[in-house]
């Protein structure tokens, strides 16, 4: 009988050690995939349909832009229409507006820098390299698609109105005075 309460003992032991390894383990893999969902460490809202998430929580909703790493919603609150936009990562979309880690209304994605605040009503925007972008509108919206930045990408959009993106990770909006 002393030696089947040491084996059940040894087994037990062995047991436990396991999984406390393989949860010690685990934790390094979930701040991973934390880190992958939301790269400014805020939680934002996680779905597989951004259209039927939005669709639940306003009374229209209307679909401006779709591609395969990023979807830009036209919201109706009132009378206004306000943007609403989605980043896919790991597989799941995730909100990048609004939230208080996007405060300019600019979506990074591996393909293109996604703009659609305050100066996207501009008719056009040149970089810094001379070439001009226009606007994609829809559903009330208007949406500037530019290359992912380098070290520090500028874009005019006239009137004294800069956006400035930074290495794929932060984005500035300037208004200065306009040119007399």
């Amino acid at each position: 009988m002393n030696g089947m309460r040491g084996e059940i003992r040894s087994y037990s032991q062995k047991a436990r050690r396991r999984s406390s390894t393989a949860g010690l383990l685990s934790i390094p893999l979930l701040l991973f995939l934390y880190a992958q969902l939301f790269p400014s460490g805020s939680f934002s809202a996680v779905s597989f349909s951004p259209q039927s998430y939005l669709e639940r929580r306003f009374e229209q909703v209307s679909l401006c832009y779709e591609g395969e790493e990023f979807q830009l919603f036209g919201v109706q609150e009132g009378e206004d229409v306000t943007p609403a936009a989605f980043v896919k990562r790991l597989g799941l979309w995730v909100q990048d507006y609004p939230h208080e880690r996007n405060l300019t209304g600019t979506s990074f994605g591996k393909d293109a820098s996604y703009y659609y605040g305050d100066f996207a009503g501009a008719p056009a925007a040149v970089g810094q390299d001379g070439r001009q972008y226009t606007p994609i509108r829809g559903g009330g919206l208007s949406l500037y698609i530019l290359p992912v930045p380098g070290a520090k990408d500028v874009y005019d959009f006239g009137q004294g109105r800069q956006l400035i993106l930074q290495a794929k990770t932060r984005a500035t909006q300037q208004q200065g005075q306009p040119p007399a």
